[in-house]
């Protein structure tokens, strides 16, 4: 997570933390991040969804 910015990290980890008890799409993690730090990093935000519910894929490319 080298390079994202503390802006970055700390918007993710907030998410991440708020929403690991509901069952969260990515189209909600995506929009979040992008209207949040005006970036969209598909790879993270799909680990963070296969964190919180592991049938969901990991997107890597």
């Amino acid at each position: 997570m080298r390079g994202r910015g503390t802006k970055w990290l700390d918007t993710f980890y907030t998410y991440f933390e708020d929403n690991k008890d509901r069952n969260i799409t990515f189209d909600e993690v995506i929009d979040c991040m992008y209207q949040k730090v005006n970036r969209v990093e598909a790879s993270f935000c799909s680990k963070m969804l296969s964190i919180i519910n592991p049938n969901m894929p990991v997107l890597d490319q």
